[in-house]
């Protein structure tokens, strides 16, 4: 646990060395490398048998690709996607070690998030901080194909915001490759469309609920397409989860002027609105199905820009109180959750040899 703890609190520490960073951006910059380092290291050299077991199937597959001779000899066509599978083939080309394919993804991780960060975050010690918290570096700790997916989506918001849709579209068809849940993040491209108002507002409840009233037929189309069994609904769980959406967005909805304001550029609209698809599709997960959590994972990231960049327009006495609350609170989550879990104890990948 207290391997953890440091890492959560990593990022405020770091920040002491670093005064005024979300004024000067060569010292943002710094600041993120130096923590993109720390959970690198933290992630990368994890043993394989933390979280679930699909990591240790992922060190296995790329341990399979080390010892292959071949493509050909390696490739399962009734197997995962097959640019995941690709993609493992070359790292072994190059690495000798399985430990690889864990580190390599680490960075993957780290990098596409933060870069995110400092494009959108107007507080980047607070979106780093929610980052390693709220669930997102957990889910990336052991959902490695569809993390990587993720990664990429995020990348593509760049893309997203300068209203370019044959690259994003190319960089969603990548993300594809490593999982087919990817092509669902297309719908971030629509929505960003749209300025924040009631009636769009509206527009995307309503769109919810028709989701709701046929989550069961979505379902049964979204097996055949993905080849998969996602029919289980959850019936308790997830209040925390939810109840955190929840805050977010009407805390935003109630005092970001940004978003309320904006005519021109609609990024910070386009941040609720991804935020809302979040939870709109977490929510699913009550009603339709327990792939609604997993698809959730793609839009979390609005979570990470929309509080910091809402607190930002706070004036200074305010905004130190609810910093420090906020803080505290995600903290304390984080190691609330971590009791109990499959991610303790933190071992290193030597240990587990």
């Amino acid at each position: 646990m207290i391997i953890y703890a440091l890492v959560a609190i990593a990022p405020l520490v770091l920040s002491i060395f670093f005064p005024r960073m979300n004024e000067v951006d060569k010292r943002k910059r710094k600041y993120l490398i130096l923590c993109g380092i720390v959970l690198i290291l933290f992630m990368g050299l994890r043993s394989r048998f933390i979280g679930s077991t699909d990591t240790a199937n992922y060190y296995n597959m790329m341990n399979r690709a080390i010892v292959s001779n071949s493509w050909i000899e390696y490739y399962r066509s009734d197997y995962v996607e097959a640019g995941f599978q690709f993609f493992l083939f070359c790292l072994s080309r190059i690495f000798t070690s399985p430990q690889w394919i864990i580190v390599i993804s680490s960075a993957i991780y780290v990098i596409c998030i933060f870069y995110c960060i400092y494009k959108n975050s107007d507080n980047v010690v607070m979106s780093v901080v929610m980052y390693i918290t709220l669930g997102l570096m957990q889910f990336e700790m052991q959902g490695m194909r569809q993390s990587i997916a993720m990664s990429l989506c995020i990348l593509s918001f760049e893309f997203v915001k300068k209203k370019k849709f044959v690259p994003f579209l190319f960089v969603v068809i990548l993300a594809a490759q490593f999982h087919r849940t990817a092509f669902l993040f297309i719908a971030v491209y629509f929505i960003s469309l749209l300025a924040y108002r009631w009636w769009n507002l509206c527009l995307l409840c309503l769109g919810s609920i028709i989701v709701f009233a046929n989550a069961d037929k979505i379902i049964t189309v979204a097996n055949e397409i993905f080849e998969t069994d996602y029919s289980q609904s959850i019936d308790s769980g997830g209040f925390i989860a939810t109840a955190i959406y929840v805050l977010i967005i009407v805390f935003a909805m109630l005092y970001n002027r940004e978003v309320r304001y904006e005519r021109q550029d609609k990024t910070q609209s386009a941040i609720m609105f991804i935020t809302i698809l979040g939870m709109i599709s977490y929510i699913m997960r009550y009603i339709g199905a327990q792939a609604s959590e997993r698809i959730s994972f793609y839009f979390i990231f609005g979570q990470l820009l929309l509080l910091p960049n809402t607190i930002s327009t706070f004036k200074e006495e305010p905004k130190k109180i609810i910093n420090a609350a906020v803080y505290v609170l995600c903290i304390g989550l984080f190691l609330y959750r971590l009791r109990g879990s499959d991610f303790l104890p933190y071992e290193f990948f030597w240990s587990t040899l």
